[in-house]
């Protein structure tokens, strides 16, 4: 009983605020954001992109320096997949 995922459970939905602001932070590899300038970025509100940014810090899959929010390099190419599976 298993899937493609087994070995990250974490599915990350297209549609949702996790999926965009991901998909924000892939693009932008590297580069770190507030969660205003996610918002900005990515088209949800401000109090989301908060919520959605604390989200994706608590499940490990971005990283949290000084109030900003990034997906380290050797990551990227990780997330990226997942992404579009």
């Amino acid at each position: 009983m298993g899937g493609p995922n087994d070995e990250n459970p974490y599915l990350v939905i297209p549609g949702t605020d996790e999926y965009d602001a991901l998909s924000f932070l892939v693009r932008n590899r590297g580069e770190q954001f507030t969660p205003p300038e996610i918002a900005a970025g990515t088209g949800i509100s401000e109090a989301d992109a908060a919520d959605t940014m604390t989200t994706l810090s608590d499940d490990g899959l971005v990283e949290r320096s000084q109030g900003a929010y990034y997906v380290p390099v050797d990551r990227a190419e990780d997330l990226q997949r997942r992404l579009e599976s």
